[in-house]
């Protein structure tokens, strides 16, 4: 049944509550076998959160995770997922060998052929020296280096990796990610999920990514999508951090002749020229924005009384085109004509 069925896993809905909402309606789906998906976010993204609730650990309030088409009741004891947090949950006062022997022992192997298959993953990794070390006297890359050997030693078709090296320095991460992103390359029948807080990763790594904010997805694609055609500045600010943005310095038409752009600072009105309608005015409508960070209201005619919500707006060249992004402002404004 299983080779007539679609193997994805396929996450809908997705909500999770404690106290404040970690994660708000999350959509994707990790394609099997040799998916990958980065997920990125800076801290308080709800990386963790989403993570934690894929594979069962936190019981989510809303949404479903689907394998198959069914629902995995049971997540985290169905097999398919490994997971690396970045707490290790090694015994840190045994050696490295009796802590990657026990994690095979729970798989009902074979004694004899746990030791071939430690050292052959020791070799492998090129830690064979790390054998008999303590857990707790590795050095940090040399403690994550041992944590990516856990790969090589479970088969499941899924694999999540929560952000485990952003502990390290720049060039002791640089040499670990590489170390993981040869593991994925070579990896057969597998896919993986990597949650990292580093842009330039979740582009490397392959596949599409998914950018968090608060719980929120605030775009998913690939890496090029991210870079020519980010839905918002936040996006576009982590992927772009050399471009020069610059604040917006006039009011378009028509609202220009009602508004003192002086009395305002350097707040600006965030207004889509495509919604006037210059031989009626302005009509009574509500405008979604949330590619623009939020949503203002136009309540009346032209003519009559006109409130919205002040936004603080940029722009920036891209290839010739100019794209304006907006930003939250509590200012609000009301004029009469």
């Amino acid at each position: 049944m299983e080779n007539s069925r679609s193997l994805d896993i396929n996450i809908e809905m997705l909500e999770y509550f404690y106290g404040c909402q970690a994660l708000c309606n999350v959509n994707f789906s990790c394609d099997y076998p040799f998916g990958k998906i980065s997920i990125f976010g800076k801290y308080e993204a709800g990386k963790t959160s989403l993570v934690r609730a894929i594979v069962g650990l936190e019981k989510i309030n809303k949404g479903s995770i689907k394998y198959c088409g069914e629902d995995v009741l049971n997540p985290i004891k169905s097999g398919l997922f490994q997971v690396l947090f970045t707490n290790n949950n090694f015994f840190k006062y045994k050696s490295v060998f009796s802590n990657l022997s026990y994690i095979l022992s729970l798989q009902n192997i074979e004694r004899k052929n746990i030791e071939f298959k430690v050292l052959s993953t020791l070799k492998e990794m090129d830690i064979i020296h790390l054998k008999n070390s303590k857990i707790y006297k590795l050095s940090p890359l040399d403690l994550i280096k041992v944590q990516l050997a856990k790969l090589l030693l479970r088969d499941t078709k899924f694999v999540l990796v929560d952000n485990i090296f952003s502990s390290l320095n720049t060039e002791e991460r640089k040499e670990a990610y590489n170390i993981f992103k040869n593991l994925v390359d070579k990896s057969i029948n597998r896919s993986f999920i990597y949650t990292t807080d580093l842009p330039e990763e979740a582009i490397t790594f392959g596949g599409k990514i998914i950018a968090l904010r608060y719980g929120n997805m605030e775009q998913e694609g690939y890496w090029e999508e991210f870079i020519n055609n980010p839905i918002n500045l936040y996006v576009d600010r982590l992927f772009n951090p050399n471009r020069n943005f610059r604040r917006k310095n006039d009011i378009p038409p028509p609202l220009n002749k009602f508004i003192n752009i002086n009395s305002f600072e350097n707040y600006m009105v965030s207004y889509s020229l495509k919604e006037c309608d210059y031989d009626e005015g302005l009509k009574a409508k509500k405008l979604n924005y949330s590619s623009l960070g939020g949503i203002f209201l136009v309540n009346t005619d032209l003519g009559n009384i006109f409130s919205q919500i002040l936004k603080e707006e940029y722009y920036v060249n891209i290839s010739g085109e100019t794209r304006y992004y907006s930003t939250e402002s509590e200012k609000r404004l009301t004029i009469s004509n």
